[in-house]
């Protein structure tokens, strides 16, 4: 092949010679320096690539932009007259959410790449601030934690956000929809796997189509511009809600592993606080509920060992990592794509010590994926994190602020 005697019409030939073209002059860089002469066989290994991480995300977007903004449709508002809060309702309805999915799995197109289905109503749920009797507020989108809904979780999240005008608007993601319908998280587990049983695939309703509906949402919520509720019975005809404001993005614990995959893909995002954010799902699982795990294996697989079982947990996060938000945080200001819109958002990522559920090594990786510092007071070291004193400000870019805190 060095020679030049392969190729001959052959592609084998003619692509071995090309690699070569690329590796031997790389050799020769080397300390000391390899020639060709000194080289018997030279092996290639390709072990993987992260070339197709974004494709379904890139695409998904690329469609949504070239589709109609979701529309929706208001079922109630309910005034909210508690005193020691300021939220002055609650307006709950449903949206129109573009759908790229084919049960458990993401729809594709002969190539491959994510097909648009039609739309799937689904509920969502807005508080609006006492600031609202004023003009148009503006909005955060927020994302529950699992088992969870956002008909629970906001209403409580709200009276924070009120306190400083804003609005919060979420839905209810489709493993609490569909999956984990009655709060017991070993529901999921064992769809999981019985998922990889039958269809020898992870199923995608774990990462990459929650991000297809989230990437929906902020459109519709682009599109509420002309909402007129409040004051409750008497809308004034003034907006309520002022989208052209920078939208900010709350995720709570399983909401905010869907945020960590979400903001490399949403420039319009200006800030997002990210609870106990990260994923490796294989971790998470070890960390939560291997006894479990292994319990349910058993009933499949007599004389199944622990280390079948971590084996398999091993084989199921490479399955998975396509959709593990961990693998997307490069795009975010390492790598970006381009999006039509080189903003992104300001991140503070933090992390609880002793989370039960979220293992440490889960919000580390996602703080190194994004290249946050670790804001001071370090409660634990990581390594692999650069410490840095507050108040910060633009320390990741002209307009991104961005660090990990431990609380």
């Amino acid at each position: 092949a060095r020679a030049g005697e392969l190729s001959n019409g052959s592609a084998a030939g003619q692509r071995v010679e090309e690699i070569l073209q690329d590796i031997l002059p790389m050799l020769e860089q080397t300390s000391p320096p390899i020639f060709p002469d000194d080289i018997a066989l030279a092996i290639r290994l390709t072990i993987r690539s992260e070339d197709a991480l974004p494709v379904d995300a890139l695409s998904i977007r690329a469609q949504l932009q070239e589709l109609p903004v979701p529309s929706y449709n208001i079922t109630s508002v309910e005034a909210v007259s508690d005193p020691d809060t300021k939220v002055a309702a609650l307006v709950y309805g449903t949206w129109d959410v573009p759908s790229f999915r084919e049960g458990s799995f993401v729809a594709r197109d002969g190539a491959g790449l994510p097909l648009y289905t039609g739309t799937v109503s689904i509920p969502f749920v807005l508080s609006l601030p006492d600031e609202t009797i004023f003009g148009p507020v503006p909005v955060t989108m927020y994302q529950h934690g699992q088992p969870g809904t956002a008909e629970e979780g906001l209403p409580r999240t709200a009276v924070g956000f009120s306190e400083v005008g804003h609005a919060l608007i979420g839905f209810t993601d489709i493993v609490n929809r569909e999956v984990i319908t009655s709060g017991d998280t070993s529901a999921l587990t064992q769809d999981v796997f019985q998922t990889l049983l039958v269809d020898n695939r992870t199923p995608e309703y774990l990462g990459t189509l929650p991000l297809a509906e989230q990437l929906a949402f902020i459109r519709m919520i682009s599109g509420l511009d002309r909402l007129d509720v409040f004051p409750v019975g008497a809308p004034d005809g003034v907006p309520d809600l002022d989208v052209s404001a920078p939208l900010s993005y709350l995720g709570i614990s399983k909401g905010s592993t869907h945020g960590t995959r979400l903001v490399p893909y949403a420039p319009e995002i200006r800030a997002a606080q990210l609870a106990v954010a990260g994923e490796r799902l294989s971790a998470v699982y070890i960390h939560q509920s291997s006894d479990s795990i292994y319990e349910f294996a058993s009933q499949f697989f007599s004389g199944v060992s622990r280390t079948d079982l971590y084996v398999s947990l091993a084989l199921l996060q490479m399955g998975y990592d396509p959709q593990d938000a961990v693998n997307h945080t490069r795009y975010m200001y390492r790598a970006p794509h381009e999006l039509g819109n080189k903003n992104r958002a300001s991140v503070l990522l933090t992390a609880g010590l002793a989370d039960p559920l979220t293992p440490p090594y889960s919000t580390e990786t996602a703080a190194w994926g994004f290249g946050l510092p670790h804001l001071e007071p370090v409660q634990s070291s990581v390594p692999s994190l650069p410490v840095i004193s507050g108040p910060i400000s633009a320390n990741l870019g002209a307009n991104q602020t961005g660090a990990y805190y431990q609380y």
